[in-house]
């Protein structure tokens, strides 16, 4: 049973949000990569990364102040959590309708996800039955899965899409993994285990010679720091406020060497890493919002920077 919180007084969801810094980068997957029933059809197919959207204010007295509050589950071996009923609504389920509606409309119209036609009828529910996932110890982990949706039990509305509110800085592992589907031999991202995503990786340069260039992992979405850290995808220095990852241009399972390298015998093949099913992982951050579809595949990184905390949400996305 979820725990229920009296805090003093409830948020100025208003407050909540940041316009003037908030930053999105669409998760795009071509709709034909996954099959899925006609029931999950949804307005906003996609994933979705936040980034200062979320006001301190907000933040520390309302998501971590409701956290600090509430009793630790313990039954799970790698994860702790805690549960809250945001049975006002006030406290945080607001809060984050405003921030994610505000996203999708800043988004939608940049990228033709929607028309001015949309713009009033987008609705976004956040249930009010929320848990905090907290993983204390290094080599926590989340082995890959499809998320389920849940129906709230005031409106009957089923949710489509998973949110993580990230609370805690991890600068090495903890990385929300989204899986590819199975390769044409049959390998399959419900088989990997122990998934650890490398900040960066090595690019073999033929015409210098330089087989052990390294650049940073672009499958792996950093968190990028307004004006002192280059951005993920661009090397100017700037910071556009929306970006497009395509998952499908990202989903390389493999490091090693070529097929025409291979076959030239220029390395030995039992170099070559084993497949990863990886088409991005997301960097938690404090006050990072992540949000995906339910029926994406998905896994959590083994952690090994701790602590890992993030606030779990169910939202439906669609229009009326």
């Amino acid at each position: 049973m979820a725990s229920r919180v009296d805090l003093t007084a409830d948020c100025d969801i208003h407050n909540a949000l940041t316009p003037d810094t908030i930053r999105c980068t669409v998760l795009e997957r071509d709709a034909t990569e996954f099959t899925t029933d006609s029931s999950r059809t949804t307005f906003f197919p996609h994933g979705l990364v936040i980034d200062d959207a979320c006001s301190n204010e907000w933040l520390i007295n309302s998501v971590q102040a409701t956290r600090l509050n509430l009793p630790l589950n313990h039954k799970r071996p790698t994860v702790d959590r805690r549960f809250y009923c945001d049975s006002t609504r006030n406290v945080i389920c607001s809060s984050i309708e405003m921030i994610v509606r505000h996203a999708l409309e800043l988004v939608g119209f940049h990228n033709n996800l929607c028309t001015d036609d949309d713009k009033n009828s987008v609705v976004v529910h956040c249930n009010k039955y929320l848990r905090y996932l907290e993983y204390k110890t290094v080599g926590g982990k989340l082995l890959p899965h499809r998320d389920g949706f849940k129906v709230c039990e005031d409106t009957g509305t089923k949710s489509t899409h998973t949110l993580l509110l990230f609370l805690s800085d991890c600068e090495l592992g903890g990385e929300t993994l989204i899986m590819d589907d199975e390769d044409n031999k049959g390998n399959n991202w419900s088989k990997e285990t122990n998934l650890v995503m490398d900040t960066y990786e090595n690019r073999r340069e033929d015409d210098q010679g330089d087989s052990n260039t390294q650049i940073f992992n672009k499958r792996r979405i950093r968190y990028a720091k307004h004006n002192n850290q280059v951005d993920t995808f661009h090397e100017d220095g700037k910071t556009p406020k929306i970006k497009v990852f395509r998952l499908r241009d990202a989903s390389i399972r493999s490091a090693g060497i070529s097929g025409r390298e291979k076959e030239a015998g220029s390395e030995d093949e039992a170099e070559i890493p084993p497949l990863r099913h990886i088409s991005a992982g997301i960097q938690p951050s404090e006050g990072r919002i992540l949000l995906f579809p339910h029926h994406w595949p998905h896994a959590g990184a083994v952690v090994q920077s701790v602590p890992k905390i993030a606030l779990r949400a169910e939202l439906a996305i669609f229009q009326v």
